[in-house]
């Protein structure tokens, strides 16, 4: 009987060591796990927000891409973009022209769907951090998610308004400059005409 309680107790001893090791790789995957989404949620250049079915933003890099102090009270997506009818209304989703909001409206569609959309061009009348507010163009993008049973929209939103700019000017600089030469193009057409006539004819 000896011999069988200590087979049973080295069997024991084992299975404990093994859970004790399983337990510290287990807390070290957690751990980088969350590192890794840490860093993805802090290193991002677009704005990451987690929508829940109130339009109430969870969890948001915004501060840490403005480099502001985060804010622990529940705010919605326009009221921490500092939309204009937000401020105006003291409140997102309370002033008349917030029905009108196509955030709002892919945000309640993707929801419905539990889908997805990408790379939606808009303009929006927002502030940005300590930037002046105006319009500025956005493209954004989301994604139904479901966390621990709660539905959650993920929306990643890029400011593209330089880009925009600088394309609009390269297509004024462009017109321009074919302008220039249409414009060089009939004059020296013209001078060729007095020119011929001069001669005795026209070519």
């Amino acid at each position: 009987m000896l011999i069988p309680s200590l087979a049973l107790i080295t069997i024991l001893f084992l299975l404990l060591v093994w859970a004790t090791i399983r337990e510290r790789v287990m807390a070290k995957e957690i751990k980088l796990a969350k590192q890794f989404y840490a860093a993805i949620w802090n290193n991002a250049h677009e704005f990451i927000f987690l929508i829940d079915k109130t339009s109430h933003v969870t969890k948001t890099n915004y501060y840490t891409v403005c480099k502001m102090p985060p804010r622990e009270d529940r705010k919605c997506f326009g009221e921490i973009l500092q939309c204009r009818y937000a401020r105006e209304a003291d409140n997102c989703n309370k002033h008349e022209k917030c029905r009108d909001c196509i955030i709002r409206s892919k945000i309640s569609e993707t929801f419905k769907s539990r889908g997805s959309f990408s790379n939606f061009e808009t303009t929006m009348d927002i502030q940005i951090s300590s930037h002046l507010a105006g319009l500025y163009s956005m493209m954004v993008s989301g994604r139904y998610l479901s966390l621990n049973g709660h539905d959650y929209v993920i929306l990643t939103v890029h400011d593209i308004s330089e880009e925009r700019a600088l394309k609009s000017s390269l297509k004024h600089s462009n017109e321009k400059f074919l302008c220039f030469f249409r414009v060089r193009g009939l004059t020296l057409f013209c001078q060729s005409v007095i020119l011929n006539e001069k001669d005795g004819g026209i070519l």
